[in-house]
């Protein structure tokens, strides 16, 4: 739960092609064009990476899954608020769990480990809707995927929040 460490050394026969400098990612998803992937970092924003150049741009912030939370907050304070520090993540969330959809590259499951399963939308322009599925405020949501008409998450514990999971162990009375 440090820093993000070196990467290792690899073996003579895997050649590292690029390295993306992003905040802890959890998640990747490539488009299926090939083009971008979008990945989750540990400061709760979404990030869409294009595979060729690693130019990275932020796609869902903090405020699009919390907005009461950051009302009246300008985005340089949400940055310094939302830095990756696990006590903030039940303010910031966690995106764990990222899937396109099978119907239309036009749409993205996003699992947020603190509030929900969401549909993401890419728009014209940068019009871009978010739309809830789920909401599990207070769950250890950590995964996503569609198949046919379900769309199935894993919620790997409803007692404790992801930050609080170390502690679970030493909890005797967790259901």
């Amino acid at each position: 739960l440090g820093p993000t460490p070196p990467l290792p050394e690899f073996p003579s026969n895997i050649e590292v092609l690029q390295v993306y400098p992003l905040p802890n990612p959890e998640e990747v998803s490539v488009d299926p064009t090939e083009t971008f992937f979008l990945t989750g970092g540990n400061d709760g924003y979404m990030y869409k990476v294009d595979l060729e150049s690693g130019a990275s741009e932020q796609v869902l912030t903090p405020r699009d899954f919390n907005p009461s939370a950051f009302e009246g907050m300008t985005d340089e304070a949400m940055r310094a608020f939302c830095n990756g520090e696990i006590p903030d993540e039940v303010t910031c969330g966690r995106i764990l769990g990222i899937r396109f959809s099978q119907k239309s590259a036009k749409y993205v499951y996003v699992a947020n480990s603190y509030f929900g399963i969401y549909l993401f939308k890419f728009g014209r322009n940068g019009h871009n809707k978010l739309f809830q599925l789920v909401d599990k405020t207070g769950s250890f949501i950590n995964d996503v995927l569609e198949s046919g008409r379900y769309v199935f998450y894993t919620d790997s514990h409803t007692y404790k929040q992801r930050n609080a999971v170390p502690y679970a162990v030493m909890d005797l009375d967790a259901p």
